[in-house]
């Protein structure tokens, strides 16, 4: 073997050494131990707007659990929590690998403007424990399957200790002082709540189908364990509080005379989503050109 093909054969070793040591350091990266400048941008901007908010809550004096969900969600929908001031719901999301806490990655895309159940569940879950309120993610399914086979999922997930069918929805769950319920915020003009009964959530609001509810799923977004499948449902009165809550946080949102302080609310916030964008951006740029670089690394 000539000189030259054996420097050629250790340039190749020294390059794919250094590609391998790449992808070692990847794959152990974790950002929740060690962030990036990036990342702790994110950080303390979304720490800021969430504070932001409550204060806001606070302002109009709404403490309930479903006053500040609905809140929430009319807030959402009309952009109030986003660069753009619009919001589109989309489930063509892909977030950016997980840092500082389980939801946050899921959070923040509310304040670029877009996001699905996941996002909307992310950031309700946020700032109710910013309020102090008792709460919980929950998933469960929209299906057509027939509520026996629904029921057998229930069932064999006793056993398995899972969710024995894969779920596509995410709800929030809410605990007030003598009742608990669910809250669906994915959609402002059909905001929706729950009660739970025999294994399933009821709407309290619409005439639609009942959602199974299991046990063992988004753990990770949730203090302490909550078996979803005994929630206990609703008396009329509670029914009815909760409805009233609702109609009192609607009078705060469509009055005319509060719209410049939403309009002053975002534009104190604008400014922090444009930078939790912008750090985004850069992040979801870095994880594209890794993936992109394993990819070439596979074929070659």
């Amino acid at each position: 073997m000539n000189p030259y093909s054996i420097y050629s054969l250790k340039q190749k070793w020294q390059n794919l050494k250094a590609d391998l040591l790449l992808l070692k350091n990847y794959f152990s990266y974790d950002p929740r131990k060690k962030p990036t400048a990036d990342h702790l941008e994110i950080i303390e901007n979304n720490k800021i707007v969430i504070e932001h908010i409550k204060e806001l809550i606070q302002f109009f004096g709404l403490s309930k659990g479903a006053e500040i969900s609905f809140f929430i969600a009319s807030l959402i929908h009309s952009g109030y929590l986003s660069f753009p001031f619009t919001f589109q719901y989309s489930k063509e999301i892909r977030d950016i690998r997980d840092f500082y806490s389980v939801s946050i990655s899921q959070e923040i895309q509310i304040f670029r403007g877009k996001g699905c159940c996941r996002h909307i569940a992310a950031i309700e879950k946020a700032v109710l424990d910013q309020m102090k309120i008792k709460n919980s993610i929950a998933t469960t399914i929209f299906t057509d399957k027939d509520r026996s086979i629904q029921e057998m999922w229930l069932f064999l997930q006793q056993f398995h200790k899972k969710a024995t069918y894969k779920t596509n929805h995410a709800i929030n769950y809410i605990e007030e002082e003598n009742y608990s319920f669910f809250v669906d915020a994915t959609n402002e003009e059909s905001f929706n709540f729950f009660e739970g009964k025999n294994q399933f959530a009821y709407s309290c609001i619409f005439d639609s189908t009942p959602l199974p509810l299991f046990s063992y799923n988004y753990i990770l977004y949730n203090d302490e364990f909550v078996d979803f499948r005994k929630v206990e449902p609703l008396t009329s009165s509670q029914k009815e509080e909760i409805f009233q809550q609702l109609e009192h946080t609607k009078e705060i949102l469509h009055s005319a005379q509060n719209l410049d302080f939403f309009i002053e609310f975002y534009v104190q916030n604008r400014g922090y989503y444009h930078n939790i964008n912008q750090a985004h951006q850069r992040i979801e740029d870095k994880e594209q050109k890794m993936k992109e670089f394993i990819k070439t690394i596979k074929r070659s």
